[in-house]
């Protein structure tokens, strides 16, 4: 049979660039006003004006997994809200967030580099602590006491003064602050741009008459690693309407900001400049002319050190750009970057994909280079546009805008804003997108089966009972001898928040024909001391586990985990192939165990390595139950589902009866279950390490069996 370009289930992909194995579900209940990629994790931050988030309550902040579902690790609590017992106002003042149900959001976030999350927004509580605009939350989502930023940023307010100007009249000045970006530096000091909308209305009675003055400005300041206000720190911006939109950090520690202003630090600095991290000016950017008019909403850096900007402008130093720009390191503009017409409306968004070189942009246009895109739209570096991205104009919604682009290393690019489905699919708020197109047959990765990628170790984790309920794993050695170690690990799993770990586990290593081959309780108790498992570099960090090394001739191997004097619980078994060698293959690897509910389902796990970057393995996954017990077992698990999940938890296949989708691919294998209702996946998959998770259909428990297949 020829290997096939895409073999993810059906359901994996349904339409265009969606990548369905991101789901949020139901998403939030509002919109979502910034978000924050944590770069090692793929976890994503996102702010907003929401309440809830599916069916949990997240007062305008949560954290996704990488697979789109919340993070239970982080818990805001009542999260920014309102306290539930208000002191009187004093008077002459009401200050407008310190009432029950009064309007707060968070507009911008950031992971910083110790694992703290930073919130900017337009609130004055979080979890009914008083704040102002700005805090600083433990991993957890509890509150970091330990930052407490000078109040300096204006409060929202409203403030009334009677007989002002004349008795019988009134001066009311209405005060609505939000904070546009924050930014953590590497020495954990945090770099704030808010906004200020002041509203006064002045009212004599006799003769009557009112007076609507309204102003905007922007600031740009520094809190130290405590929170305190740097005082030497300084950006005074100047212009018609002077605002500062966006804000960055480079590497370098530098920093960029763009907006709708002229000059900086009495520098010309049309709608752009750099600054060092003081707030001084950097003279080495310095725009000849920048655009006009001076409105530049967002900026992105490409990995050779230019800029894209982008805005509401018609050139950038003279030369004719349609709100796009590209600019070399100094500011001046790129004359070879040509996105073409461009669009024939504001961008507000862009982003560049590190992996591809690609370039996202979003925003009010309908147009891009002459090209239907309704404000949505990709180009390749160079500006040329994508012909097949969002051609059909997918994203849609009532409110259909986007606020954050937020590319991953591996190409894929999450997308959050307030629309409503991708297509025909329902996508609310939070979608993610694939590197490239997928059809409705599949996606993933692709290219051909290749002889130096292989499985190179296994694990599962269940429960461990007693008799027929020990947790039994498999494996077939092929081709020669190939030395394997194999642990069986209990206690250690408490540091991974596994309640009801098993306390001493043991293990038992047989053949095919169920003749002890090697045998553990404490890995330390071998003949050799753990001399062999320590040289392996996988000891186990407690001494009551098991672990043993074996050089094993060619066939099936079964390994038998139980607890040290018939004791239960949690357990993970291992096996790994510790001598690389390519010719020789741990070619099928399987496990048996309890499937109940919760953490007590069965997890398998296993690694692909490759000996290139490049190569590929087919692999083919199944989920048994009713089959096992035409081999004598009872109790077992009469409808299996299958769940397949990459390294960073996002699910990259499913199944529940194998004869819906890939059927005749599966069947080509010579593997496909017996019983139709049993569970199978057929991927191919490059190097990494996977997880097969088996449950019951509604949450029905018995014994299963989880099976890896290396299809060539």
């Amino acid at each position: 049979m020829a290997w096939l370009l895409a073999l993810t289930p059906v359901a994996a992909q349904t339409v265009g660039f969606l990548d369905s194995s991101y789901d949020p579900r139901t998403g939030p209940d509002g919109t979502v006003l910034g978000a924050a990629l944590e770069g090692t994790t793929n976890r994503l931050l996102i702010g907003g004006d929401f309440d809830n988030f599916g069916t949990l309550p997240r007062a305008a902040v949560t954290v996704l997994r990488a697979n789109g579902l919340v993070d239970a690790a982080f818990d805001p609590g009542s999260g920014v809200n309102s306290p539930s017992s208000i002191d009187a106002p004093s008077p002459g003042r009401i200050d407008e967030l310190s009432r029950p149900g009064s309007k707060r959001s968070v507009q911008a976030g950031a992971f910083a580099p110790d694992g703290k999350i930073v919130l900017g927004g337009n609130f004055l509580h979080y979890d009914n602590v008083p704040v102002t605009h700005l805090v600083r939350l433990n991993a957890d989502g509890s509150l970091d006491l330990t930052f407490r930023p000078d109040p300096v940023i204006p409060v929202d307010s409203q403030v009334i003064f009677p007989n002002i100007p004349a008795p019988g009249g009134s001066t009311t000045i209405e005060t609505t602050t939000n904070v546009e970006s924050v930014l953590v530096a590497a020495d954990l000091s945090v770099y704030v741009a808010y906004r200020v909308f002041r509203k006064t209305t002045v009212v004599i009675p006799s003769p009557s008459s009112t007076t609507v003055t309204e102003e905007i400005f922007s600031d740009f300041i520094h809190f130290e690693r405590d929170g305190a206000l740097d005082p030497l720190f300084r950006v005074v911006i100047d212009g018609n309407i002077p605002l500062i939109y966006r804000a960055g950090i480079q590497p370098d520690g530098k920093l960029l900001i763009s907006g709708r202003f002229i000059n900086v630090n009495g520098f010309p600095r049309p709608g752009i400049a750099r600054l060092n991290a003081d707030g001084t000016i950097d003279g080495s950017f310095s725009p000849t002319t920048g655009v006009l008019p001076e409105l530049i909403y967002n900026f992105v850096r490409q990995p050779d050190g230019k800029f894209i900007v982008v805005g509401d402008f018609s050139s950038f130093d003279s030369a004719l750009r349609r709100r796009i720009a590209r600019i070399f390191p100094d500011g001046t503009v790129d004359p070879t970057y040509d996105p073409g017409f461009a669009a024939n409306g504001a961008i507000r968004q862009v982003a560049v994909v590190p992996s591809t070189g690609k370039v996202v942009f979003a925003g009010d246009f309908t147009l891009f280079d002459g090209l239907a895109r309704p404000g949505f739209a990709r180009t390749d570096a160079g500006g040329k546009i994508d012909t097949i991205f969002n051609s059909a104009g997918e994203l849609s919604g009532r409110n259909f805008a986007i606020n954050a682009i937020l590319p991953q290393s591996d190409g894929k690019v999450v997308v959050a804003g307030d629309f409503r489905q991708y297509g025909s699919v329902a996508r609310n708020r939070i979608l993610r997108l694939t590197a490239d197109p997928v059809s409705g047959g599949g996606g993933g990765s692709s290219g051909g089966t290749n002889s130096t990628a292989r499985l190179s170790n296994v694990s599962t984790r269940g429960f461990v009972g007693t008799g027929d309920s020990a947790l039994i794993g498999g494996f077939l050695v092929t081709s020669s001898t190939k030395r394997v170690l194999i642990r069986s690990m209990g206690p250690t799993l408490t540091s991974f928040g596994v309640s009801n770990a098993l306390s001493d586990p043991t293990l038992e290593l047989r053949d095919a024909f169920g003749t002890l081959v090697a045998q553990n309780n404490n890995w330390q108790a071998g003949t050799d001391g753990g001399a062999a498992v320590r040289d392996a570099g996988l000891a186990p960090a407690d001494p009551r586990e098991a672990a043993l090394v074996a050089d094993l001739a060619p066939g099936i191997y079964t390994v038998v985990v139980r607890g040290s004097g018939n004791t239960t619980g949690v357990a993970l078994f291992e096996a790994y192939d510790v001598d690389g060698l390519v010719a020789n293959r741990l070619s099928n690897l399987s496990t048996r165990g309890q499937v109940l509910t919760n953490d007590r389902v069965l997890i398998g796990g296993f690694a692909v390595t490759a000996d290139t970057g490049t190569d590929n393995r087919r692999v083919l996954i199944r989920g048994m139950g009713p089959t096992l017990a035409s081999y004598g077992v009872s109790g077992t698990l009469s409808d299996p589902v299958l769940e397949i999940y990459d390294s960073a938890g996002n699910l990259i296949g499913r199944n529940d009866n194998w004869q819906d989708s890939q059927r005749a691919d599966i069947v080509a294998t010579g593997f496909q279950p017996q019983d139709s209702r049993e569970a199978a996946v057929l991927l191919l998959l490059p190097s990494g390490n996977y997880t097969a998770v088996l449950r019951g259909v509604s949450g029905s428990t018995g014994v299963g069996l989880v099976e890896v297949y290396e299809v060539r």
